[in-house]
């Protein structure tokens, strides 16, 4: 196996020399070409959508204007929104706001377990969204930022929910309201979740575990690449990269995953200061995706994108 394939491995030691951190990520199967790397992505269960870009030309794509369920990729819409109410000066960065027990969601993200009122500034939020997915980072923004402005950059997503609202809607005790909330039109949706609002946080374990389509956050792979260069020039969005490559700088990744869901977005530049981006989305509505194959595919065609000269 490993005769074909390698696995990148992530190692962190204290001042002691203790060993703090070590993560191994999926092995990678060696490909030799960009087409074998993008092969490997139609290999994976699901359907699929993608769009490799560089400088502004397309690589590779397939259906790259569908909108596809992105779950957690869909933060890019609201740190892209965040970024617009800085630069209009209707907030700043380092703006600060109490943590309001209405913003608490479950994990991802550990702001849902720190003490009601504690002041955080926007730039905390939006690293904390981007960092670590924290959600409640993110309905703190949703909330600030304004819903409606973020579904100027999500189009196929309005109204926009909370990842609260979203929850609630997804548990397994909630089936009449999330069909309600499905077949409704825009106006009945906002009605909706103004009444979920008010509701108390569901348990975690009351979440379905199957794939529930209709009722996501939407984006193309092409608005993804579109979000990921404008907000790629904010510090916040590069803070975990996740899939460091040799001979990309610079990057942003965000991804999004639950049941039958699965996304992969990261936005780079190259050492000849040009810029390249891979959005990769697989659906499937019957069954979850099979996550370790997707990223070795992934890891693959960056690494292939990666040995472009300057990216």
């Amino acid at each position: 196996m490993f005769a074909k394939g390698e696995a990148q491995v992530q190692l962190k030691t204290d001042e002691f020399g203790r060993v703090v951190l070590l993560t191994v990520q999926p092995v990678l199967s060696r490909v030799f070409d960009f087409d074998s790397a993008v092969e490997e992505l139609e290999r994976v269960p699901g359907l699929v959508s993608y769009l490799i870009r560089r400088n502004g030309a397309t690589l590779a794509a397939r259906d790259p204007d569908r909108p596809c369920a992105v779950a957690s990729a869909a933060k890019l819409a609201v740190l892209a929104a965040t970024k617009d109410a800085v630069l209009s000066r209707r907030v700043r960065w380092d703006d600060v706001f109490s943590l309001d027990s209405d913003w608490r969601s479950l994990p991802s993200g550990v702001l849902h377990d720190w003490p009601v009122g504690t002041p955080l500034t926007i730039s905390t939020f939006a690293a904390q969204m981007m960092s670590i997915s924290d959600n409640t980072a993110t309905d703190a923004l949703i909330s600030i930022i304004g819903a409606q402005n973020i579904e100027r950059h999500a189009p196929h997503t309005r109204p926009f929910p909370t990842t609260r609202a979203m929850f609630f809607l997804k548990s397994a005790e909630n089936e009449a309201l999330r069909n309600a909330y499905i077949a409704a039109d825009y106006a009945s949706r906002l009605e909706i979740l103004r009444a979920v609002a008010d509701e108390p946080l569901v348990r975690a374990s009351s979440l379905l575990t199957k794939p529930v389509l209709d009722l996501e956050w939407y984006l193309s792979a092409r608005e993804l690449c579109g979000l990921a260069h404008y907000v790629n020039d904010l510090p916040v969005a590069r803070i975990n990269p996740s899939f460091h490559t040799e001979g990309l700088n610079s990057m942003l990744y965000k991804g999004g995953s639950e049941p039958g869901v699965l996304n992969l977005t990261m936005c780079a530049s190259g050492a000849a200061g040009r810029t390249c981006c891979a959005s990769v989305t697989w659906n499937d509505p019957a069954q979850r995706i099979e996550e370790d194959g997707a990223v070795a595919a992934y890891r693959g065609l960056l690494q292939q994108i990666a040995a472009f000269e300057g990216c």
